[in-house]
């Protein structure tokens, strides 16, 4: 890749500036730390690259346990040694996550990397509290059809869930083909007026289902929250995730591009992004044009 970018370079008569990622621990990509050294005293040679940064990534630092990152640590600083020993100026050093960041403060250099923490929420349950994030992202959803069904009814394919008594059942517009997990078939809530509700049936692909008896008159086209706030109640991204063996990361990451986003400023909505995340649409006197 090195090799590449420096012939494009020197076909454009540019010079091009570089990152360069050492792997110390996380094998995923990057330069194996061993070969580090010689591969960057290498990239010094080349005439159209510079070298702009350097760089490494936490494997668990987000762990209670840090010892595995402060390995990690310690040879990023052998690498950092090594530049000024070479001296190879380069204008970043980084290596934090939105874990480094929250837990191992010695590992902010001069740039950071957040990631989950721009959702405003936090890495892991043994990291939090250490700044004041609060979640930017909900998952709200409109009843389409309302049901009134008798005893010994199955609900969506396969009649995973039955009704035992006289039911109210309530189908949202969302599926699996837009994020929602079918790991949460008769396993997840959802949030209606305020009140935590089961879902019910077999998550479809463009469908799922609560019971929503509890609420007595549901109504098409009322509000439903997947995950987020509600009439001072709650469904976080991390709850989900426990249901489904999973990390939050993968609840707010999933969710498809069909979606529609809503950007909201001062806590009106200003613009959203229609189903497949092409056209922008704006808000005027709170009427979509």
């Amino acid at each position: 890749v090195a090799k590449a970018l420096n012939d494009t370079a020197k076909k454009h008569r540019k010079k091009i500036k570089i990152h360069i990622k050492v792997d110390t621990g996380m094998n995923r990509i990057g330069v194996p730390f061993e070969d580090a050294f010689g591969f960057i005293k290498w990239i010094k040679q080349q005439q159209w690259l510079m070298i702009d940064g350097v760089f490494s990534h936490f494997a668990c630092a987000d762990w209670k346990d840090k010892k595995y990152a402060l390995q990690q640590l310690e040879k990023f600083r052998k690498i950092i040694g090594f530049l000024k020993n070479e001296r190879i100026k380069t204008t970043y050093l980084h290596m934090a996550n939105s874990a480094g960041i929250l837990d191992l403060p010695d590992s902010h250099f001069n740039l950071v990397r957040p990631g989950i923490a721009l959702y405003g929420l936090f890495p892991a349950q043994t990291i939090r509290n250490k700044i004041p994030l609060r979640p930017v992202m909900s998952l709200k959803s409109r009843i389409i059809n309302v049901n009134y069904l008798p005893p010994g009814e199955g609900i969506s394919y396969s009649r995973t869930f039955v009704t035992k008594k006289p039911s109210v059942i309530a189908t949202l517009p969302l599926g699996y083909a837009d994020g929602i997990s079918r790991t949460l078939s008769n396993a997840g809530q959802v949030l209606f007026r305020g009140k935590k509700l089961p879902l019910c049936g077999n998550i479809c692909m463009d469908m799922m289902m609560f019971d929503a008896t509890a609420a007595k008159d549901a109504q098409i086209g009322e509000e439903t929250v997947i995950f987020g706030t509600q009439n001072g109640a709650e469904i976080t991204a991390g709850e989900l995730a426990e249901r489904m063996n999973t990390i939050n990361y993968e609840i707010v990451s999933s969710i498809s591009l069909r979606v529609p986003r809503v950007y909201l400023r001062n806590g009106k909505p200003y613009k959203v992004l229609a189903h497949t995340g092409q056209k922008l649409i704006r808000y005027k006197n709170d009427e979509i044009f």
